[in-house]
């Protein structure tokens, strides 16, 4: 926070406030320890925090990469004569 402060940044401004490099290097095991405490991760939805439940198993509350893979790579919705793509050829 010295860096944002010596920068012209108000103290004030930063409460409830976390550094996003160190919440994405503890998404991934790499987050930095203060005290005893690890750094917490961040969720990066964007817009669509409700739509995450797709990648849960149901009960769960955590979702892997792995899951989200296998979501993407899942049984596809069959084509429809009016999609961009289609079988036919």
């Amino acid at each position: 926070m010295s860096v944002y402060v010596s920068k012209g940044g108000e103290i004030e401004d930063t409460v409830g406030r976390k550094c996003i490099c160190n919440a994405l290097l503890a998404n991934i095991g790499l987050g930095q320890l203060r005290g005893r405490d690890a750094e917490p991760g961040i969720v990066t939805s964007g817009d669509d925090l409700t739509g995450l439940g797709r990648f849960m198993a149901p009960g769960t509350n955590r979702y892997s990469a792995a899951d989200v893979i296998a979501r993407m790579l899942g049984p596809a919705a069959p084509a429809t004569p009016d999609s961009p793509v289609s079988a036919a050829t």
